[in-house]
């Protein structure tokens, strides 16, 4: 069942590249399946879609931010090829704070058809996606929305066992795990996923000829996974 489609809004048809569109393919995919694998009722489904598009709102916000550190400096960086962490991790941080745990939280949580999910947990669950980015660069999202919450990413992490406490559950942002680490650029902190999170390969486009996949002079094969917009 999909709730809350007030929160798919313009922003969100903005085209930055197939590399992250992930939240665009899946509502597009769900919206084309009603009447078929959509529920007629929350009342009767196993998942609760809530559309949300904060990989457009990163890149929004990162060029929007880039323009005015930079302004018409002769020599910059490309907007999406800064390598700077402070800015990514800034934004990261205020989308959390701000279009998550607020915006798309009140509205997710207000709705009936959440409402309705929750109160059948965990016969229901609450299923939203997310491009590059998984629980740990949204911590308060990801605590607001609770245990009910099953996020379809590209970003790994370790699997978090259903067996755990309450107490461990609620933990799960809040609570790095550096178990394992041989540095200290491996031991930054590394959240959990969730126990019915969905880890989803990297979308690239790759067209291949005859010609190109020819190996007759070449020792080794290499594939470049990347669009104007990869970081």
């Amino acid at each position: 069942y999909i709730a809350a489609r007030q929160l798919w809004t313009s922003n969100c048809e903005g085209d930055w590249g197939f590399h992250y569109g992930l939240e665009g393919y899946i509502w597009r995919l769900l919206e084309s399946q009603e009447g078929r694998v959509i529920a007629k009722s929350p009342k009767h489904a196993d998942f609760v879609f809530v559309p949300q598009c904060q990989m457009n709102m990163y890149l929004e916000e990162k060029e929007a931010r880039y323009w005015k550190i930079y302004g018409r400096r002769l020599h910059k960086p490309h907007p999406h090829h800064t390598g700077n962490q402070l800015l990514h991790q800034g934004i990261i941080r205020h989308l959390d704070a701000t279009y998550l745990s607020r915006n798309v939280t009140q509205v997710a949580l207000a709705d009936p058809a959440v409402q309705i999910c929750l109160s059948r947990f965990p016969a229901c669950h609450l299923l939203m996606a997310f491009s590059f980015l998984g629980r740990d660069e949204m911590p308060r999202f990801s605590s607001a929305m609770g245990r009910a919450a099953v996020f379809i990413t590209t970003a790994g992490g370790n699997r978090w066992h259903a067996d755990q406490s309450e107490g461990a559950a609620r933990s799960l942002t809040t609570r790095p795990n550096t178990a394992g680490c041989s540095c200290r650029l491996h031991c930054k902190p590394k959240y959990e996923l969730g126990p019915l999170d969905i880890v989803l390969p990297t979308q690239l486009a790759h067209n291949s000829t005859e010609k190109l996949m020819s190996t007759q002079r070449r020792q080794h094969l290499a594939v470049f996974i990347g669009s104007n917009t990869s970081c």
